[in-house]
């Protein structure tokens, strides 16, 4: 009985351990152009730079900084959509032209922050913005190797 149940379970990975002789998709190196979309989920955050006198003001305060207005950039999520357009400029050179545009909200957390009121809050800040890039591609492509093959990609994006 164990014999036949370790047969069993040992059968898809010896069949696994075939070499494979039969190439996936093998005419579509030959297409002229490939296309597609994408879709990301990127999470985005200001670089905020302390000047020296907002350093100097919170090493100054003897309770660490807790009367100190406190200003910190947050990891905040946005979306990225495009198109991807490939085209085959010869065996082992693709060109690609990528257009996308994302969808950002970038948030700053402001801590001890005076009201009106007279009290002390956390305040969030929320700058939106939308970004379009237009970015080409070069792929330099290695030979291929059954159904798996290297490649390089560089690209000039201005956005």
């Amino acid at each position: 009985m164990f014999t036949l149940l370790a047969l069993l379970l040992s059968a898809p990975a010896l069949q696994a351990q075939k070499k494979l002789n039969t190439l996936n998709k093998p005419d579509y190196d030959q297409k002229l152009i490939h296309y597609g979309f994408y879709l990301a989920a990127p999470l985005t955050r200001y670089n905020i730079d302390h000047s020296q006198e907002y350093a100097d003001q919170l090493a100054a305060d003897p309770s660490g900084g807790e009367g100190t207005t406190n200003v910190n950039a947050k990891f905040s999520p946005g979306f990225y959509t495009g198109l991807v357009l490939n085209v085959r400029i010869a065996d082992n050179l693709d060109a690609r032209f990528v257009p996308g545009v994302g969808f950002y909200s970038r948030k700053i957390e402001f801590t001890n922050m005076p009201q009106e009121t007279g009290e002390i809050q956390t305040v969030d800040k929320v700058i939106s913005s939308t970004m379009v890039e237009l970015p080409v591609l070069l792929k330099f492509k290695a030979k291929r190797r059954t159904n798996a093959r290297m490649y390089l990609v560089g690209a000039l994006s201005p956005a």
